[in-house]
């Protein structure tokens, strides 16, 4: 599940064609939170995964 989670957020920064920091700015964390979850240096965490998958389903 998270690793579906996370290629559809990196999918969706590439489409819309946004920085690590534009995107962490959408979805309310730092940007180096959204590095990490991109390459892979960190899962998210339970709650950050609800946030990611709302934030999906709302922008998709």
């Amino acid at each position: 599940m998270t690793t579906y989670l996370i290629k559809s957020l990196k999918e969706y920064k590439e489409k819309n064609k946004l920085s690590d920091r534009e995107l962490s700015r959408r979805l309310g964390v730092h940007w180096n939170t959204i590095y990490n979850w991109l390459y892979n240096k960190y899962q998210p965490s339970a709650l950050a995964k609800t946030r990611i998958r709302e934030f999906l389903i709302k922008n998709l």
